[in-house]
C-alpha cells in the first residue's frame, strides 16, 4: 500500500467512522499525530498544547487548518507578559521538516500580517509563548518585598522582646 492509499485510508477511517488514528510517520515506528472527529461543522481537529504566556493554557482540540494566531487567541490572546519575539513550536514528527523546534517572531508577522510566514501546525505540536522581562522584573520584585516584610517582622519582634528583657 503507498503513502497516498494510507493517508486516504486513514481519513477515510476519521471521517466515516468517527475514530481515534494514530498515523505512523515515516519510519513507521513512532506515532505521529492523532486527529479526532467531529468537529463542530464535521472539521478533523488535532490536539495542540499551549504553554506560557496565554490567558488560558492548556490542551486544544482545533480543526487541523488553524494558525498559530487563531490557537492564541483561542486560549485568550496572550498576557501583558508575553514575550512574542521567540515564540517556540516543540514537535515530535513533521513532514516538511526535521527541525524538532521552531522559534517565530509574532510580532514580525502583528506588522506584516503576512499569514504565509506563519509555519503550519501539527498534531502532538506545543506551543510555547515565554514571560518577557517585565514578568521576571515584577516577579523577582514581589518575592524582595515579601522577603523584606519578613525580615522588618522579624527585627521587630526581636526589638520587642530586647525591651522586655
Amino acid at each position: 500500500m503507498n503513502k497516498i492509499q494510507r493517508q486516504t485510508l486513514i481519513l477515510l477511517g476519521i471521517l466515516f467512522l468517527g475514530i481515534n488514528v494514530n498515523a505512523q510517520n515515516q519510519t513507521g515506528d513512532q506515532p505521529a499525530a492523532q486527529y479526532i472527529l467531529p468537529g463542530e461543522r464535521n472539521q478533523i481537529l488535532m490536539e495542540i498544547n499551549m504553554w506560557g504566556e496565554v490567558q488560558r493554557p492548556g490542551i486544544y482540540k482545533v480543526p487541523s487548518d488553524i494558525n498559530i494566531i487563531a490557537l492564541i487567541s483561542s486560549a485568550g490572546g496572550p498576557t501583558d507578559y508575553a514575550k512574542l519575539r521567540e515564540v517556540k513550536i516543540v514537535r515530535g514528527f513533521s513532514e516538511e521538516s526535521d527541525q524538532k523546534v521552531l522559534t517565530i517572531n509574532l510580532e514580525d508577522y502583528l506588522e506584516k500580517a503576512e499569514v504565509s510566514d506563519l509555519p503550519k501546525l501539527y498534531p502532538g505540536d506545543t506551543i510555547y509563548i515565554p514571560g518577557n522581562f517585565r514578568k521576571y522584573f515584577s516577579t523577582t520584585v514581589g518575592i524582595t518585598s515579601a522577603i523584606t516584610s519578613i525580615a522588618a517582622a522579624i527585627a521587630l519582634i526581636f526589638e520587642r522582646v530586647s525591651r522586655i528583657q
